[in-house]
């Protein structure tokens, strides 16, 4: 822990020495992409990169009132110097920029950038991808912003064009690295062929008239408050909550396979009424996460709502887990759990006059893995539950009226009696949105049931009956709605 914050400490502290160090805005010329259908034209995306290098290397001709005031005219001690600069730039009609006269020849130009430049006055400073980073052809954005945001590079500038009947469109965007938002997007369209390169030239020069108009360099407090914010999110140290619910309905199913059947008291275990049992449920499961680093710590809940039927071929389900969840890399997700699981049902008799009951009450441990990709909307899983198949009980003729844990019971407590010590468990989800999704799991066990009971003729007198034995293969299946999110 402690090296871990170290490492972030000392980061922090190289990018504040690399990102506060110039007042220009720095600003990488990425390749434009050829959406032209014949592929021809790929000259165009250097051509267009170079020009744009160009220009915004240039003194600008329109300056915003109070960068010019202040970036400039404050800036310049000498006092001749400052009148040259003045009597060159003039405010507009509205006092709202500094605009430089459009007479101005080249003799003339070269004193304003002589003066400007021995200020240090560079509005952009223009860099190539392959200025920073040995590979030229970087397509992920996640890669390029983080490459850019560490180089201490404000803007980005990149787009495509289309080359169709004669004709190319070029689009222009440009994004502030700071706040991951576009602060502008236009469109050019013009002739193809010879007349490509006015088109070129006009469009770039109007994309720096923009740029010049509408960007401005951040206060430096806020510059510093947003970068500052922006590096933990890149050291991973952001903290955020990340919630993952889902409500569903439960069919629980299980049939017998007879082993032995005794008929007494007109109760037939085997019998069509008795062969097969169900039931239906609503289930919730919440799991809540907090972050450290690039992974996810967190705890869940689940809860399987019983009803009680008591009607034929239904029985009581329940089942109720608490977890640690360890989300590695926020797409690789470990849960160990601990498990209540809680079953009833009844075998009836003709006329149902007679039944016999059966309980099962199951404390053991589970452990899930589900892969969530970021990328990709579904998630996939599979887990088990790991139970004792029972536990030695001794009381007075072994009888019970109702559930002991880890004991299957249906009125005495047998050595025949077993379940499968594994729970199988898998799942799958799809989600339509970036938060919502359906999702369907299923469980599959297995037990072993001798039904038996201690029949009392009097208070004195009693005599252990048995009905047969039955193999019950169960399974759940489960579907509902999945929520997720994350919240900074």
């Amino acid at each position: 822990m402690k090296k871990a914050n170290l490492i972030i400490i000392v980061y922090l502290f190289f990018m504040s020495l690399n990102l506060f160090s110039t007042d220009a805005l720095k600003v990488l010329i990425l390749p434009f992409t050829n959406n032209s259908f014949d592929g021809k034209g790929n000259i165009y995306s250097t051509l267009i990169q170079d020009t744009i290098k160009t220009d915004l290397t240039k003194i600008p001709k329109k300056i915003k009132l109070s960068e010019f005031e202040k970036e400039i005219i404050d800036k310049i001690k000498n006092q001749d110097e400052k009148k040259i600069i003045l009597s060159f730039y003039k405010t507009d009609i509205l006092n709202k920029y500094y605009i430089l006269n459009d007479s101005i020849d080249d003799k003339k130009m070269k004193i304003i950038r002589r003066i400007l430049f021995s200020i240090g006055y560079k509005k952009f400073i223009p860099i190539l991808l392959k200025d920073i980073s040995q590979k030229e052809n970087i397509t992920d954005y996640r890669e390029i912003y983080h490459l850019v945001f560490i180089k201490g590079i404000d803007l980005i500038i990149t787009g495509h064009y289309i080359e169709k009947n004669e004709k190319i469109r070029i689009t222009f965007k440009v994004m502030d690295v700071l706040t991951e938002r576009m602060k502008i997007v236009f469109d050019k369209t013009g002739e193809a062929g010879y007349e490509v390169f006015d088109i070129i030239l006009s469009s770039t020069r109007e994309l720096i008239k923009k740029m010049n108009e509408n960007i401005t360099s951040y206060p430096d407090k806020v510059n510093q408050i947003i970068r500052e914010k922006q590096s933990r999110i890149i050291a991973g140290d952001q903290k955020e909550r990340f919630i993952f619910f889902n409500v569903g309905i439960v069919y629980s199913g299980m049939g017998f396979i007879n082993q032995v059947t005794e008929i007494k008291h007109n109760i037939n275990i085997a019998s069509l009424k008795n062969s097969y049992i169900n039931s239906v449920n609503p289930l919730f499961k919440f799991e809540i996460y907090g972050n450290y680093k690039n992974n996810y710590f967190g705890f869940g809940f689940k809860f399987l709502i019983p009803f009680v039927y008591f009607v034929p071929n239904m029985m009581m389900h329940s089942d109720v887990s608490l977890s640690f969840i360890f989300g590695y890399k926020k797409e690789y997700f470990f849960d160990w759990s601990l498990k209540v699981l809680y079953m009833g049902f009844q075998k009836y008799g003709d006329f149902e006059e007679k039944q016999i009951m059966m309980f099962y009450l199951g404390i053991g441990f589970g452990f899930n893995f589900r892969y969530m990709p970021k990328k990709h909307p579904f998630f996939i899983e599979a887990g088990v539950t790991l139970l004792p198949p029972k536990i030695p009980y001794t009381n007075p003729e072994n009888q019970t009226n109702g559930p002991v844990p880890w004991n299957i019971t249906t009125g005495t407590i047998s050595e025949k009696n077993w379940i499968f010590p594994v729970i199988f468990q898998t799942g799958v989800g799809y989600f339509f949105n970036k938060d919502f999704g359906i999702y369907i799991r299923n469980a599959l066990y297995f037990m072993n049931i001798s039904y038996e009971e201690i029949s009392h003729y009097d208070e004195y007198e009693k005599k252990r009956e048995y009905y047969g034995e039955d193999i019950g293969v169960g399974f759940d299946i489960e579907i509902g709605v999945v929520f997720k999110g994350i919240f900074r």
